[in-house]
């Protein structure tokens, strides 16, 4: 086998494993994007086989979406408590208290992609969800 060959083999081997690499990467960028909001539940809902809570952010003043699921091992998070999650949720909107969510991900319409709740914790008495997780 020639050097030729052996070049256009290893280009080859080289240009499957960037592509592999991409891939994996563009379907698991999403998870990267962590973020806290400090919100006011309206409602928590079942739809598509996954919970979804609507709720306002209070410190961009707007109407915000998020999924409430399980993660098991990837990203890391364990998450395997959604239901109860969702219970919680459930009754911060029937009180209308404020909460503070962490979550990964992002909202992307066109894939039906929300940010995924990761972790729930009450307002503290500062106001702020700044330092809460």
């Amino acid at each position: 086998m020639g050097l030729k060959n052996k070049l256009a083999g290893a280009g080859i081997v080289v240009g499957i494993v960037a592509a592999l690499g991409g891939a994996y990467s563009a379907w698991n960028w999403k998870h990267i994007i962590r973020d806290t909001y400090h919100v006011r539940i309206s409602d928590a809902d079942e739809r598509d086989d996954r919970y979804l809570v609507f709720a306002y952010d209070i410190d961009d003043n707007e109407d915000v979406t998020f999924q409430n699921t399980d993660t098991h091992a990837f990203p890391f998070d364990w998450k395997t408590r959604s239901s109860d999650d969702q219970s919680r949720l459930e009754r911060a909107a029937n009180e209308q208290r404020e909460l503070c969510l962490r979550t990964y991900g992002l909202r992307l319409g066109i894939f039906s992609w929300y940010p995924n709740i990761v972790d729930i914790a009450e307002v503290p008495e500062n106001d702020s969800c700044d330092n809460v997780f």
